[in-house]
């Protein structure tokens, strides 16, 4: 009986552990911060028309993306922006609603290796110039966390210094999606 029971422990144990590192690796993908440090250079901004602006870098399959195009849905564009939603893979799951809204949208399913995570905010002064590149809050994004993007940036126009969030979310790079997800679990 006791090498049943013997058996038994080891197998829970094991299925434990295993249960325990599952959820430790999903839970863990949104705590890495991505570099994104190629965007600022090969980013592609629409023609600036003597309007600061922001570029909402989001991508299919990331919650965290959805929740900021679900505060973008609801907030609505700024009168006095330049607004952009860049949106990463096939789908249209929000391109039409984002461009009715009054978002100007464009959908990219080429990333040419210059973005490894989002949601990514750029903010762009007036000549078109990017002055803020990173994430939306100190944390990562969830349906309660303050999006902090109307905030960075009257911070950036009255020139005062800015800390630059880390951008805590999705990885869309193939090649930082193997690395950070070697089994697959998350991104395949």
């Amino acid at each position: 009986m006791s090498m049943k029971k013997g058996f038994l422990f080891s197998f829970l144990f094991l299925w434990f552990c295993s249960i325990f590192y599952l959820i430790a690796n999903m839970h863990g993908f949104h705590l890495i911060s991505f570099k994104n440090s190629e965007t600022e250079k090969n980013i592609k901004l629409e023609p600036i028309q003597e309007q600061w602006g922001l570029v909402h870098i989001l991508a299919e399959g990331c919650g965290c993306s959805e929740i900021i195009a679900d505060y973008l849905l609801k907030r609505k564009p700024q009168k006095n922006l330049h607004e952009q939603v860049l949106l990463l893979g096939e789908t249209q799951k929000y391109a039409t609603k984002l461009n009715k809204s009054g978002y100007k949208v464009k959908i990219s399913q080429e990333l040419n290796g210059y973005i490894d995570g989002v949601p990514m905010l750029l903010i762009h002064n007036k000549a078109g110039e990017i002055k803020y590149s990173g994430g939306y809050a100190k944390t990562m994004v969830t349906p309660i966390t303050k999006i902090q993007d109307l905030k960075i940036l009257k911070q950036i126009q009255s020139h005062i210094s800015t800390e630059k969030l880390a951008v805590m979310g999705c990885a869309v790079s193939k090649k930082l999606q193997k690395e950070i997800d070697p089994l697959g679990l998350k991104y395949n």
